[in-house]
């Protein structure tokens, strides 16, 4: 049990089966610098991380950036989704640049009417945006959060430009758990 291998003062921070669990997963991945300090309600986040509801980066994404989480539902900040756990980590290493840029396409394979964002947008219809649904993506710099509605709400798609060589062409690559390209409002993913 990778339990077994935590010196005995990391031993002292399980105390519920729910982050048994968490630790364990976040261990055997070596990514245990992800947890500064961790008690059964209480996450202290070091660095930028997208933790999967699933093993092998499957399922819903959320981001976990630098700060405090009291409870499993602040993972999902103003997401209307619910989740009891996650199984598998990767860090955002792009997620340091001081300009974020990407531009969002009408229609997959970068077609269509396009729209260069640098900023967080809380609503994609606001800020002219003629529909609900976003095609295909291009990363510049950077890393964003896409979120199904407005008002940063929704499923969320973490987007970087080290991953896919930064070219998201299809709504499907958004996520494994992705079923359409319904994209609303846009966050930067800074440090």
């Amino acid at each position: 049990m990778w339990l077994a291998h935590l010196p005995h003062s990391k031993r002292s921070w399980v105390s519920s089966p729910w982050v048994d669990t968490w630790v364990i997963s976040a261990w055997s991945l070596h990514v245990l610098p992800l947890l500064a300090w961790v008690s059964s309600w209480y996450f202290n986040v070091q660095n930028i991380w997208v933790g999967y509801e699933h093993a092998s980066y499957q399922g819903q994404q959320f981001i976990l950036e630098r700060g405090e989480y009291p409870q499993c539902d602040a993972f999902g900040g103003s997401n209307a989704y619910h989740i009891e756990r996650m199984t598998s980590f990767r860090p955002i290493s792009c997620a340091n640049h001081r300009e974020c840029r990407m531009t969002i396409f009408e229609r997959e394979n970068f077609l269509g009417r396009k729209g260069e964002l640098s900023d967080d947008y809380p609503s994609l219809q606001a800020m002219g945006w003629c529909n609900n649904e976003v095609g295909s993506l291009r990363i510049q710099a950077g890393a964003f959060v896409c979120y199904q509605y407005p008002g940063y709400r929704g499923y969320q798609y973490i987007m970087e430009c080290d991953r896919h060589c930064g070219e998201y062409k299809h709504f499907r690559e958004f996520g494994s758990h992705c079923q359409t390209p319904q994209i609303q409002s846009i966050r930067r993913i800074q440090q």
